[in-house]
Parts: C-alpha cells; structure tokens; sequence
C-alpha cells in the first residue's frame, strides 16, 4: 500500500508541474512572445521577363514598395494595376503609383497615362492599400501592360509576403 501511494504522489506532483509548465507556454503564445512569423522570409515574386527585384517592407500605414525589371527584351507601357485574390491583405482599393528607375513613385498608372519602361530598365511600383494590421501580410498585384513591339495586351501577377511593423 506504501508503494502505491508514493507513485500515486509522484506522478500528482509532476503532474501538476507539467500542466502548470504547459498553461505558461500558452499564455506566452497567445500574448505573442513566440511570434515565429517575424523569422519568415519577405518575398516578392513575378512572372518571367518581368521580375522582382527588390521589395521594401511596410508599415501599418500599408504601402508596399517594389522594384521591377523589364527583362522581355522588348519596350513595354504598364497602364493599370489592381489587386487581386480573396487571401489579398490590401483591405481597400489600393492606389498604384509608379516610376521608371529606382526612385519614390510620384504618378498614378492610368491607360491615358501609362508608363513607359525600356527593355533592361527597372521601374518602382509604390502599392498604396490604407491601414494593415502588424503581422504577416500577402498581396497578390496584377500589373496590366502593353507591349510596343507585338501590339498586346498581358497580365503580370506579383505576390508580395512580407511582415508589416508598428511605425
């Protein structure tokens, strides 16, 4: 009966010391403190001839910032860009502003006023989506252009996976 009872008290007290160790971890993670989505990759990816290369990560203002290549050998006029996909964290209608070069985008795309990036130039695409919550973010943005030499019109799909932070 001795025997009994000293195992019946051993497994009680770690018992209770591994439930209380297990209600600590989860009260951890629910406050955040093993947040492991900060430690994910920041990704931006494109079609082929028009690549991504290089992305900047936002704020909880919501504007992304991205660098493309024109590398289809050919003088293409990107004429609008929208959002898309039903997992896409841009909340609002988001305003695309874009320049030729590495610099801050100043001017909307419209059809009426496309603009124009040169085989081998790089364009910045500044997307605008209004407030984002902190944490993990996905936006997936469709870039219409025109190609000069063939006279056509193509879609250019982007997802962008980054981490929006308090600013």
């Amino acid at each position: 009966m001795k025997k009994a009872q000293s195992g019946l008290e051993f497994l009680m007290t770690y018992g209770w010391a591994i439930f209380i160790v297990l209600v600590v971890i989860g009260i951890l993670m629910y406050l955040g403190v093993f947040d492991l989505s900060v430690y994910l990759p920041e990704t931006c990816s494109g079609p082929p001839g028009v690549d991504c290369t290089d992305f900047s990560s936002v704020g909880t203002d919501g504007e992304v910032l991205f660098q493309i290549q024109n590398n289809l050998g050919q003088t293409i006029n990107i004429t609008e860009g929208s959002t898309t996909g039903p997992d896409d964290d841009c909340e609002d209608t988001p305003l695309i502003k874009a320049a030729v070069g590495k610099t801050m985008p100043t001017d909307i795309i419209t059809a009426s006023d496309p603009l124009t990036v040169q085989s081998s130039e790089y364009a910045s695409i500044l997307v605008s989506c209004g407030s984002m919550n902190k944490g993990r973010f996905e936006i997936f943005l469709n870039l219409r252009y025109f190609n000069l030499q063939t006279s056509n019109y193509h879609d250019a799909l982007f997802s962008i996976k980054g981490y929006a932070r308090e600013e």
